[in-house]
C-alpha cells in the first residue's frame, strides 16, 4: 500500500474521532478541523511514517500537542490583550514610557539574533504562524523551526531578564 493510501485509510478511520476529541479540549469546531489537519499534516512529513508502530497513538497523541500549543498560544493572547486594558483609552504616561521601552529592547534583542532565527521567530509569535506552517514556508524540518525557536526564547529570556 502507498503511503497516500495509507494516509487516506488512517484519516476516513480516525479524522471523526480527533476532531471530537480536540473539540472536548479547544470547545472550537474550526479550531479543531484544523488541527486535525495540521496533524495529519505532520504525519505526512514523517520520513518513514510506514514504521510507526502505531498510528492512531502517533495522531492522537500529536492532535493532543497541537491543541496545547493553541491554548497556549490564545492564552498568551489573551493575557496580552487584557493587560492592554483597552477600554481605558487613558494610559499613564509612566506605562507608556515603560512599554515603549519594553519593545524597544526586544527590537534590539531580536536584532541581535540570526537573521532566520528572529523571522522563524517572528514568523509564529506576531504572526500566529504554527511549526509546521512555518517548517513548510522555508523549506525546513519542524524540529529545525523547534531548534530556531528554542534558541530565540532562550536568548531572549537570557539578555531580557538582564535589562
Amino acid at each position: 500500500m502507498k503511503l497516500s493510501d495509507a494516509v487516506k485509510s488512517l484519516f476516513l478511520d480516525y479524522s471523526d474521532g480527533l476532531n471530537r476529541f480536540v473539540y472536548r479540549k479547544l470547545g472550537n469546531i474550526d479550531d479543531a478541523e484544523e488541527i486535525v489537519q495540521d496533524t495529519f499534516h505532520n504525519y505526512l512529513r514523517i520520513d518513514k511514517a510506514e514504521q510507526i508502530e502505531n498510528p492512531q497513538a502517533f495522531l492522537y497523541k500529536t492532535a493532543h500537542n497541537l491543541a496545547l500549543n493553541h491554548l497556549r498560544k490564545s492564552g498568551y493572547r489573551n493575557e496580552h490583550l487584557a493587560s492592554l486594558d483597552i477600554n481605558d483609552s487613558t494610559l499613564p504616561l509612566e506605562r507608556e514610557v515603560f512599554s515603549q521601552r519594553d519593545v524597544d529592547e526586544l527590537q534590539k534583542r531580536l536584532h541581535r539574533l540570526p537573521e532566520i532565527t528572529r523571522k522563524i521567530f517572528l514568523r509564529n509569535r506576531m504572526d500566529g504562524l504554527t511549526y509546521p506552517e512555518i517548517s513548510e514556508e522555508y523549506n525546513i524540518s519542524i524540529s529545525r523551526v523547534q531548534k530556531h525557536m528554542i534558541k530565540a526564547l532562550k536568548y531572549l529570556r537570557t539578555h531580557l531578564d538582564r535589562t
